[in-house]
Parts: C-alpha cells; sequence; structure tokens
C-alpha cells in the first residue's frame, strides 16, 4: 500500500511546512552594497519556516557585519530579506551625535581624525 506524503505527515502530527538544510543546499551566494559575491552559509538542520528566516538572518549578518531582517510569509511561502541602510555623517567633536538611526552608520569627526560607528545603542571609536 502506497500513502502520500502528505496522509504521513497528519498522522504523524507534523506541519509539512518544514525545510532540511544539509550540505547540498546550504549556500547562499549573495553580495551587499555592490561587494563581491559572498558564500553566506546556513547551519544543517530542518527548520520551520520562521526559524529558518531567523538562522538566515543571522548568517547573513554575520556574513557581512550588517544588520538584517529576514522574514517568512506562511501565506505566500516566501521568505522576503532586507538590509538596514547605514549613514555616513561628518562633523566636529563638539557636534551631538545623531541617535535613533540604523545600526552601522558613521560619523567622523573632521577635527579629530576620528570615526565613530554605531552599534544600535552607542557610538564606538573604530
Amino acid at each position: 500500500m502506497i500513502v502520500p506524503l502528505t496522509e504521513v505527515l497528519d498522522f504523524l502530527q507534523i506541519d509539512n511546512e518544514y525545510f532540511v538544510v544539509n550540505a547540498a543546499n546550504n549556500t547562499l551566494v549573495l553580495s551587499y552594497n555592490s561587494g563581491t559575491a559572498t558564500n553566506v552559509i546556513i547551519p544543517d538542520g530542518t527548520y520551520t519556516g520562521t526559524q529558518l528566516a531567523a538562522a538566515i538572518q543571522t548568517a547573513i549578518d554575520t556574513a557581512f557585519t550588517c544588520v538584517s531582517t529576514v522574514t517568512w510569509s506562511s501565506t505566500t511561502r516566501k521568505f522576503t530579506l532586507s538590509v538596514a541602510q547605514s549613514t555616513a555623517y561628518i562633523g566636529l567633536s563638539t557636534d551631538t551625535k545623531p541617535s535613533d538611526i540604523n545600526p552601522l552608520s558613521t560619523f567622523y569627526e573632521y577635527d579629530t581624525g576620528k570615526t565613530y560607528v554605531y552599534d544600535g545603542s552607542a557610538w564606538e571609536e573604530k
């Protein structure tokens, strides 16, 4: 007797919206800011859509040292990827640095020659 996979999954009470990632499919080749193509490696495992989105987001953030957002829609069955845009600021060391901005934005103090990077909560000297 042959039983369709969907019936087996229903019987086992396993949601059929899962993704298996292994050595055959764990690499995304992406570029960021018109840079060179970079391999983004997703850890092997079995994921729900939401779990895989989180794993992809972590892998992108690590590969590019950026802040990305990856979401999964069970309705459209699609992933959406976006990367926060950073901004470069220039000013004096006595100027108040901007707040409520995207991480990885930079502030160059032209009177001291120092560059600062915003880490999402504070400015850190580079």
